[in-house]
């Protein structure tokens, strides 16, 4: 008999009845490997925002934070690390051994831009009997702080809490600004919520024996 040639390839329905390509990749094979690009783009994008975040604007410096709401009025006041604004390293317990007083502060805070000035002025006759630290939390974006300490002169640390975990272990409460008076032997002698004045300031630095 003669030879007949082989049998058409059939249609494949899915296609539209198009033949389909024994040789191609199937439609199962081509979402598979849709599925491992997606998967790869998410790994590689999650690995570059955890090396931007531990880059650039952190705070961090290396030093755990204190737990949250662990400063406690006549309690120890809890130590931290953070990197300063000015790219030096602000730690707590290298103030030990002389009044302190911790304000807790951002750009966007209006009564916090009323203080600066203040402290300024009444840090400078202070003739070194007691130090201030401040915390620059809840800005977003670091420069901001930056910017904001350079234009009130700040002559003072401050502190960049990029991720709020220092101002969390000192207070639950979102207000700002919050200033702590820490006694010469580290003990947390009041807190108060809100602007300061230099009448009150003085008022609260005779609980911790800087006047």
């Amino acid at each position: 008999m003669p030879s007949t040639s082989s049998s058409p390839t059939p249609p494949d329905p899915a296609s539209g009845g198009a033949s389909a390509d024994p040789t191609g990749p199937t439609r199962r094979g081509k979402w598979i490997l849709a599925g491992i690009a997606v998967a790869l783009v998410l790994v590689v994008g999650g690995i570059t925002a955890v090396v931007v975040a531990s880059s650039g604007d952190s705070g961090s410096s290396g030093t755990p934070a204190p737990k949250a709401l662990s400063a406690k009025v006549g309690q120890p006041a809890p130590d931290f690390e953070l990197t300063a604004l000015d790219g030096k390293t602000v730690k707590l317990s290298d103030y030990k051994g002389k009044p302190l007083v911790l304000n807790f502060w951002a750009s966007w805070c209006n009564p916090c831009r009323r203080e600066f000035p203040m402290f300024r002025e009444q840090l400078a006759k202070a003739d070194g009997k007691w130090a201030l630290v401040g915390v620059n939390t809840q800005d977003f974006v670091k420069s901001d702080g930056q910017k904001f300490a350079k234009d009130q002169k700040a002559t003072w640390p401050n502190g960049y809490d990029s991720d709020g975990a220092v101002k969390a272990g000192y207070s639950g409460s979102p207000g700002l600004p919050q200033t702590f008076f820490i006694d010469a032997d580290g003990i947390i002698r009041s807190h108060l919520f809100g602007e300061l004045t230099a009448d009150k300031l003085h008022q609260e630095l005779t609980k911790i024996g800087a006047t």
